[in-house]
């Protein structure tokens, strides 16, 4: 059975990098993602987030731009809307570990639903 994890944007990101120079090996997590069918989840903003990683990339023409945010809604992760507990406990965590918000919401997304 596959395993499932949250995943980051600048994990997702990293899939639409087109170049921004060498890509170091990886994090553990992702080199654990690779060819393993795993179910991948995110918070709703991870479209977001690519998206604009994808703005920013100033090697990447409009139009091609625009065809990898279409890509990206469509491969994208699972994406999940935080409930209001997983937002406030977000918020917990955010301050009680100086987070922002923003990765804040990556880990509790990934305890309410019981993965890593």
């Amino acid at each position: 059975m596959a395993e499932s994890f949250v995943v980051d944007a600048s994990v997702v990101a990293k899939w639409f990098d087109m170049g921004r120079g060498k890509r170091q090996g990886g994090h553990a997590h992702e080199r654990r993602l690779d060819g393993r069918g795993a179910e991948l989840f995110a918070p709703s903003l991870l479209l977001f987030e690519v998206s604009n990683s994808i703005w920013k990339n100033q090697n990447i023409e409009t139009r091609t731009a625009i065809s990898l945010t279409r890509l990206a809604a469509r491969i994208a992760p699972k994406r999940v809307n935080p409930s209001q507990e997983t937002a406030e406990q977000a918020m917990r965590l955010a301050r009680g570990k100086k987070l922002t918000f923003y990765d804040a919401v990556y880990r509790a997304l990934s305890k309410s639903l019981s993965l890593r």
